[in-house]
């Protein structure tokens, strides 16, 4: 991994989006995060004819995913990347108690890191996915809410222990299981949400727990900052200070918050390198925990609700 430093000089050399972000790289290259000129989605969004994605390229990516927005966005990858991503993934498998042999659910769409880093068989570009790491079969199916039909029969006839699941296709998953009476087989040992820069409601949690009765857990992810962190049983999301960068800042003057105060997460990858993303402003809020967690995790938190 990149210290911040050392990563905004090696976007600024190599990128033409950072050149024009930063104007000046001696303005930038300094200690607090907050002197660096942060970004936005519209920032990246609109196509710049001969700026390959969006000017934030440094080198040839192996691979290239449009994330899931109505205004095409698009992310490159070197094989580095995918394997320190998927790296990623394969801590939030194991977190969510993912085991050797588990048949591992995802209705998603293929764009979606929880799909593409999942296993080899999907991304062929990866050495190893996290179903690959962790001696998991994975299981894909179309992550559109209105074919959650077709989940019947994956459910009876795969028996996944771990789902994974759009926020988006939980309203109609709990109605087709609501429809016909529960579960079709045993029920998973977990059902895992996420969706991009989405993170549901306790209250929501705790409905859709007692509808599905199984245990409900929340991964909160921003994918043009490849970001993912799943929640610890105290609620909470812990910071991967060696990976990412996580800051709160006000949405307005995007300056740092203390803890405590409620504003935006902004994130900045420390391993990507084919298109880096240094101080992304999510639409993600919460506050910065200093406290001991509950959970026992000594680490900087985030609560989110």
């Amino acid at each position: 991994m990149m210290d911040l430093a050392t990563l905004v000089r090696y976007s600024y050399r190599r990128s033409p989006f950072y050149r024009r972000q930063f104007a000046s790289l001696d303005r930038v290259v300094v200690s607090d995060a907050t002197h660096i000129p942060p970004f936005r989605l519209p920032d990246v969004a609109a196509p710049t004819a001969g700026d390959p994605l969006q000017g934030r390229q440094t080198h040839q990516p192996v691979v290239i995913y449009q994330l899931e927005y109505e205004v095409p966005v698009f992310q490159g990858f070197s094989h580095d990347d995918l394997k320190a991503y998927a790296g990623v993934l394969s801590d939030a498998w194991h977190q969510a108690g993912v085991r050797a042999g588990d048949r591992v659910a995802i209705y998603d769409y293929g764009s979606s890191p929880i799909t593409y880093l999942s296993s080899r068989a999907i991304c062929p570009h990866l050495q190893q996915g996290a179903a690959d790491r962790m001696g998991a079969v994975v299981i894909c199916n179309d992550g559109l809410p209105e074919l959650v039909e077709r989940w019947w029969h994956l459910l009876t006839y795969f028996q996944p222990q771990i789902l994974f699941i759009r926020c988006d296709s939980m309203g109609p998953f709990v109605g087709l299981l609501t429809r016909w009476g529960g579960w079709p087989a045993p029920p998973p040992r977990q059902v895992v949400v996420s969706g991009n820069e989405e993170w549901p409601a306790a209250r929501e949690i705790d409905g859709w727990e007692r509808a599905l009765g199984v245990a409900v857990r929340r991964l909160v992810r921003a994918d043009l900052a490849m970001w993912l962190a799943l929640e610890c049983p105290a609620g909470r999301v812990h910071v991967d200070s060696e990976r990412y960068l996580i800051e709160v800042v006000d949405a307005q003057s995007q300056m740092g918050l203390p803890a405590g105060e409620e504003g935006v997460l902004t994130i900045t990858c420390l391993f990507a390198r084919t298109a880096p993303s240094i101080r992304y402003i999510s639409t993600i809020s919460g506050r910065l925990c200093l406290e001991a967690c509950p959970c026992g995790e000594a680490d900087p938190s985030i609560t989110l609700e």
